[in-house]
């Protein structure tokens, strides 16, 4: 069936009954939908085992013990159910699964104050939100939004929104003062659906903005919702010029909440419709995989927004998304999106690769490598340990390097689990993923005690004590293989060539380097990441990369890939206890032999047409 919901529908906006948030209503109908997202090494199946419910059955009374089966998964984190009315007579069951190695979206901190809005006020919101979920039951959703706010085509729902814009004409301070203040989160998420029908919408933009880091996922939604509204209205009206806060949407996209994704991804269909190339940026370097997996969301109301901002970054015209949107099948439509964004990557997009696991693009591009005599003679100052003072030498003589193709880095360093999905797929047995010489290695080995985790255990945290060999079986079981010494050096410093991932000044804060006793789960230190976003590369695990061990020369070279055969391998970037000067993006560090691992090694890989 062809479906074409245009970006101004008010369909598109109407309220869906959350039933998990209104345990007194009516019993919902029976599921219809389950959904998940969030998923990315995390496999579908075990979430399925442990939900207990399916398509048909009645929604449970409490999701609560559901929840903690989730999160009782390895990989878990968090797990978030939210029940959804209703499409087609059924209600759909949104799962969202916070991984472990996923990061965390800053929230603000819960306020304290006492002050709270009238027990009128709250009576009315109780009254519009009976009357609005009859109206829902009846399938009469929809709502007219021309005026910056909402009011339902119900007439009940509507005598009662008319009321909150009367409230809100006459007096904004109080609203204002709890949603900034009020320790209840109930008084804070009505406030914010209030302020949303201030008559003056310019002015209440900062206030909305504020609310959508509010640590109550209620709240948030209703300020989402409300300055969605007001952002929508704007693009037909040019007086109103507020500074519109695109950034906390394209975080959004990537919450836990099911609430949260939905309502940035319908805000974001007005702020992306001037396709500003700094908006899609920010959208392809954090967003396209979530886009991604909510625009393939069986329900097309709910998948249609981001399937619309995925296009549109992707460069389509209006009038071919809606030809790829009534394109049959949807996952095709879906999977050609991707295709596209990953045949035309800008620096820092992110992208999830056919085992899971997160990767960031490096453009081609210049750099300068290793380090000049004067930062050496300044680092030689500081009295480093002696190893460190050793290594120093082949940092020299700083070189032009240049990249001529682009490639795809991991993201975090690999991680433990991440290694065990290669070692329970056999990947110690097959001789396909091993090189002559590691093959050679592991068959002196006893294959049954590999790998070694040293005793830093933790599914989040690197892999580590794992030898070079290992590292080179595991990347190409990935369909990948390690950086170049020059490649990683230039995903961590960039074309600016910093000191550090950073910049060039040196702080422990962004990196587990200085005084740690031990490995942090990748991505601890998101504020440390380079120039592209990957994480932990000041630091954790030095990292081993493909190179062995040679003196650099003075001249430009293009893609040097080290010399043929060597003793030692080069490893790269500072590790938990180690001094800070190892934490530069030139450092080198150089007496392990291939056949060597520890509890200070890991390593991540590229995706490259370059042939290993």
């Amino acid at each position: 069936m062809s479906v074409t919901l245009r970006a101004g529908g008010a369909a598109l906006m109407a309220v869906l009954a959350v039933l998990t948030s209104q345990p007194d209503r009516t019993q919902a109908p029976p599921i219809g939908i389950i959904d998940f997202y969030g998923l990315r090494t995390v496999s579908p199946q075990p979430l399925r085992q442990a939900l207990r419910i399916r398509e048909g059955d009645v929604v449970p009374d409490s999701l609560d013990e559901t929840r903690a089966r989730l999160e009782a998964l390895p990989g878990v984190n968090q797990a978030r159910l939210t029940a959804v009315c209703c499409e087609t007579g059924k209600t759909i069951v949104y799962v969202g699964i916070k991984e472990n190695s996923a990061s965390f979206i800053p929230f603000r901190p819960a306020p304290q104050g006492a002050v709270r809005l009238p027990d009128e006020v709250m009576k009315l919101e109780d009254s519009f939100s009976d009357a609005l979920w009859k109206a829902v039951q009846r399938g009469d959703a929809g709502e007219d939004d021309s005026r910056g706010h909402s009011l339902s085509h119900d007439p009940e729902a509507r005598a009662l929104q008319e009321r909150f814009i009367e409230y809100a004409g006459r007096n904004l301070d109080l609203p204002r003062a709890v949603l900034h203040d009020s320790s209840s989160a109930v008084h804070r998420a009505v406030a914010a659906q209030i302020i949303g029908y201030a008559p003056n919408k310019r002015d209440v933009v900062n206030d909305l903005a504020d609310a959508m880091r509010d640590p109550d996922a209620g709240v948030r939604n209703n300020a989402m919702r409300a300055l969605a509204l007001i952002a929508r209205f704007a693009q037909s009206h040019a007086g109103l010029d507020a500074d519109f806060p695109s950034q906390v949407f394209v975080d959004l996209l990537s919450s836990i909440e099911w609430t949260d994704r939905n309502k940035s991804a319908m805000a974001l269909i007005g702020l992306t419709e001037k396709r500003d190339p700094e908006l899609f940026l920010r959208l392809r370097r954090s967003s396209i995989p979530s886009l991604a997996e909510m625009a393939r969301w069986r329900n097309p109301g709910h998948a249609y927004a981001p399937f619309l901002i995925m296009a549109r970054v992707a460069g389509l015209s209006e009038e071919d998304i809606q030809t790829a949107w009534n394109a049959s099948p949807h996952e095709l439509a879906v999977g050609r999106l991707l295709a596209k964004l990953e045949s035309q990557p800008v620096a820092g997009q992110l992208r999830v690769d056919a085992k899971g696991i997160e990767q960031v693009w490096i453009p081609a591009g210049s750099f300068s490598m290793g380090t000049d005599p004067a930062t050496l003679a300044r680092l030689k100052a500081t009295n480093p340990p002696a190893f460190v003072q050793r290594e120093f030498a082949l940092e020299e003589p700083r070189h032009e390097v240049r990249i001529t193709r682009g490639y795809w880095i991991d993201k975090y360093e690999v991680t433990q689990k991440a290694f065990q999905a290669f070692v329970e797929s056999g990947g110690y047995h097959d001789r396909a993923y091993w090189s002559e010489a590691g093959w050679e290695w592991l068959r002196r080995q006893s294959v049954g005690r590999l790998p070694r985790m040293c005793g830093m255990n933790g599914s989040d945290k690197p892999a580590v004590c794992v030898t070079w060999f290992e590292a080179e079986a595991y990347a190409r079981w990935r369909g990948a293989r390690l950086p170049t010494e020059a490649e990683w050096e230039y995903a961590a410093r960039g074309p600016k060539s910093l000191l550090y991932p950073w910049g060039n000044d040196f702080d422990a804060g962004l990196c587990n380097v200085v005084g740690s006793s031990g490995l942090a789960p990748v991505g601890s230190y998101p504020a440390g990441a380079s120039w592209v976003g990957a994480n932990d590369m000041a630091g954790n695990a030095m990292e081993w990369v493909q190179d062995w061990l040679d003196q650099y020369g003075a001249e430009p070279v293009v893609d040097p890939r080290g010399p043929l055969t060597g003793k030692v391998k080069v490893e790269k970037g500072g590790w938990w206890g180690a001094p800070a000067l190892t934490a530069r993006s030139a450092y080198r560090h150089f007496e392990d032999p291939p056949e060597y691992g520890d509890h200070h090694i890991g390593f991540r890989v590229v995706s490259s047409p370059i042939t290993p």
